[in-house]
């Protein structure tokens, strides 16, 4: 019959309650150095505030996003937060030279606000007030017919 392995008490390095282990595996450095597994996976989760409204959580740390939410809800709110800064939800996700015209038109009302036309959507243009092309935020941003765009717009030219 083989011989049982020497056993020893020591203390878990989270908790400083104390466990059997092997001593051959503690002079190897392959003890145990938690008393139980919740020990263990404590050293793995901390504190974190739930993404969305703010409760105090204890989570793994392994999340990709770096946001932690406390369910499933909280985490679809978030994403259609515009406020929040894990919102992927139904925003404009570009606001760039493809998506400014769009947005215009469906947040703006659909006439000239100089000369009051809006007969034929297809002759009016979204302008950027600044002239800066780049500057797509909805402030920045007009209606006009294609008449008035182009006073506007050679105005700025020829003066």
């Amino acid at each position: 019959m083989p011989s049982q392995p020497k056993m020893i008490e020591t203390n878990c390095v989270i908790c400083d309650g104390e466990f059997t282990t092997r001593a051959s595996d503690l002079k190897r450095g392959k003890g145990r150095k938690y008393c139980s597994t919740d020990c263990r996976y404590s050293t793995k989760r901390k504190k974190v505030n739930c993404g969305y409204c703010g409760e105090i959580l204890i989570k793994k740390t392994s999340s990709t996003s770096k946001y932690y939410f406390c369910d499933n809800d909280c985490k679809y709110n978030a994403a259609c937060d515009i406020e929040n800064p894990y919102q992927t939800g139904p925003r404009e996700k570009k606001i760039g030279i493809h998506t400014y015209r769009k947005r215009a038109f469906r947040l703006l009302e659909n006439k000239c606000i100089r000369c009051g036309y809006d007969e034929h959507k297809e002759l009016l243009d979204v302008d950027h007030i600044d002239g800066d092309r780049r500057n797509n935020v909805l402030e920045n941003l007009q209606i006009l017919c294609v008449m008035c765009h182009a006073i506007k717009t050679r105005k700025s030219e020829l003066f």
